[in-house]
């Protein structure tokens, strides 16, 4: 695929602390974007990390190496949306146009794709109007400081960036094909309630990919955006490679199109803006089928609700936006730390054999798994202890099932759950992208973060958030208790010792369990949490779900104010006023 289909400067530290220069160093993108008769810098939420690929002052055998640590690439994937069916390749088999390897389908049954056996999806949810669909966009919230409650007025559909139109699939859960939606937020009378710093739209953007028959990956996410144009207007497609056996398919945009844009639709692009601060938003998502187990993602105090009716179920996730702090950086590879220089070395073979000389940039995103948090510690003995950017988010996205089974759940526990059976969000840069991993032999759930320890004045210190919702049933499960009320202990570990500024909470509300870490700093600190129960009531046996439905521990709601006159509504069973927010007496 193209890089213009739908395809991110500094001082070095050394290993012992001091400080290196280099000629060869990331360059950070702050562009200016055209806006009326001026310019304006570009957000945070703009702003591309890219490492120049310039092979120039060459020194064969130290190549130039390089590492990209952002969330960008997966939120922005414009991969078009098309049901692909394809057939297995042969030995001495060549595929062309008169004998093509690919095929685009209108459905997933469409007879045209019969001589195709493989078929994979790449799709996104339409608004719900009426009843044309039942795969679809519920709906979108948003909670203001005061605590009020709007809905988003539906303006939309981008139109869809795909080469072949392809209808809803209510056995497979698969939405007819659709693009990226936009809504505004408007109060009573019709008037604009929220905004932000670049106008009154929102956009959700939805991906479902995977294996038409097996499993499939969701990704959601929230942006505020301002629409601008782009000069694509059609999708085209080949059902072969243009090299070797041609056992492959070819897809790009007409004309080509850059991809900086966090909506994107056939003629328009979506640019992203800074979310609102201190606003909770909420997405609601409905289905005949969810290929959903468990949600990882970017968030703050998220409140998870499913539901099911008449063979159609409901997942609602409502929580704040969180920042991100990302980072890149490059040097030549003699000049890297022993750790780094050993996770490249097979470079420095490529670049001898290469006339051109060679050069590795290093994309990485929580979507690998825990081989990026590996890779950020290891590269955060090297680059400025700072983030270079810190991006505004809303995102949730799918564990795969290797993390899952990485996370060494008791099987079982997992298997009995036919919904979500959890969700787990940090604001770190790198982070086990699984749910926590269960040690058996101290009994607890523990899970790690990574992160520049300072924002971008090298002066803040950053300061990390945890969450964790997970089905009671499951928790439940996993540790062999009974349905009596469980307690809960939250740490946030440095090697050994604990941080002892760290804020964390436990509740337990309609059937979900809800664990958070707060203030927390970086580099690499380590969430452990360990459930107790105290109950006459003889235990379940590890593994085993339990017989009824799980008790829910009583919850309250206080309103706290801030000097601004700002709202906040806090629930739990014992609720505290954030930071910069003092108790509102009733």
């Amino acid at each position: 695929m193209s890089p213009n289909a739908f395809s991110r400067s500094c001082p070095v530290k050394k290993s012992n602390g001091q400080r290196a220069q280099f000629g060869l160093v990331a360059l950070l993108l702050l562009a200016l974007t055209p806006h009326s008769a001026h310019s304006e810098v570009l957000p945070d939420e703009q702003i591309r990390l890219q490492i120049s690929s310039t092979t120039q002052n060459r020194i064969v055998g130290d190549p130039k190496v390089g590492a990209i640590f952002s969330d960008i690439k997966t939120a922005f994937n414009l991969d078009p949306v098309m049901i692909l069916a394809n057939k297995r390749s042969q030995t001495g088999v060549t595929y062309n146009e008169s004998n093509p390897y690919a095929a685009l389908c209108a459905s997933t049954i469409d007879p045209a794709c019969k001589e195709f056996p493989v078929k994979s999806i790449t799709a996104k949810y339409p608004y719900c109007q009426g009843t044309a669909n039942a795969i679809c966009i519920k709906s979108l919230w948003a909670i203001l400081p005061s605590g009020k409650r709007i809905e988003a007025s539906f303006i939309r559909e981008l139109r869809a960036a795909t080469p072949k139109q392809y209808v809803e699939d209510k056995d497979l859960g698969i939405p007819r094909s659709a693009g990226d939606s936009l809504f505004e937020f408007r109060d009573e009378t019709g008037s604009v309630a929220l905004t932000h710093s670049s106008g009154s739209l929102f956009a959700v953007k939805t991906l479902l990919s995977g294996s038409a028959l097996g499993s499939l990956d969701f990704e959601a996410s929230i942006f505020a955006v301002r629409m601008g144009t782009n000069p694509s207007e059609s999708v085209l497609f080949k059902g072969f490679a243009p090299t070797g056996t041609g056992a492959g398919h070819w897809v790009n945009l007409s004309p080509p199109s850059s991809t900086d844009c966090a909506v994107f639709g056939l003629g328009e692009c979506g640019k992203a803006y800074p979310l609102p601060e201190n606003v909770r938003f909420g997405l609601s998502i409905q289905s005949s089928k969810f290929p959903i187990r468990w949600l990882h993602g970017r968030l703050i105090a998220p409140q998870v609700k499913i539901s099911e009716s008449n063979k159609s179920y409901l997942i609602s996730i409502e929580a704040e936006p969180t920042r991100i702090p990302v980072l890149a950086g490059s040097g030549r590879i003699s000049q890297l730390t022993p750790a780094l220089q050993q996770r490249y070395q097979s470079i420095i073979e490529t670049d001898k054999k290469d006339p051109k000389g060679a050069i590795l940039i290093d994309d990485i995103n929580p979507a690998r798994g825990d081989s990026s948090l590996l890779t950020l510690k290891e590269w955060l003995e090297y680059l400025p202890d700072k983030a270079q950017a810190m991006p505004t988010a809303w995102s949730v996205r799918t564990i795969s099932a290797k993390d899952i089974s990485a996370a060494q759940f008791p099987t079982k526990c997992l298997d009995s759950e036919t919904g979500l059976a959890g969700l787990v969000t940090t604001n770190a840069t790198a982070y086990s992208s699984g749910p926590p991993k269960f040690v058996s032999a101290t009994g607890a759930l523990e899970y790690e973060v990574a992160a520049p320890h300072f924002e971008k004045d090298g002066v803040s210190a950053f300061k990390g958030s945890y969450d964790l919702a997970i089905k009671s049933d499951v928790a439940r499960c996993i540790y062999g208790f009974t349905n009596a009320p469980v307690q809960a202990t939250v740490s946030v570990l440095n090697s050994t010792e604990e941080q002892k500024v760290v804020t964390t909470t436990f509740t337990e509300s309609q059937g979900w369990i809800n664990f958070s870490a707060r203030n927390f700093e970086f580099s690499a600190p380590k969430i452990v949490v360990v459930m107790t129960q105290k109950s006459a009531a003889p235990a379940a046996k590890p593994g085993s779900a339990p017989s009824a439905a799980p008790a829910k521990a009583t919850s309250r709601t206080i309103t706290c104010r801030n000097t601004k006159g700002a709202l906040k509504r806090v629930t739990g069973v014992k609720p505290s006023c954030p930071k910069g927010y003092q108790l509102r007496r009733e």
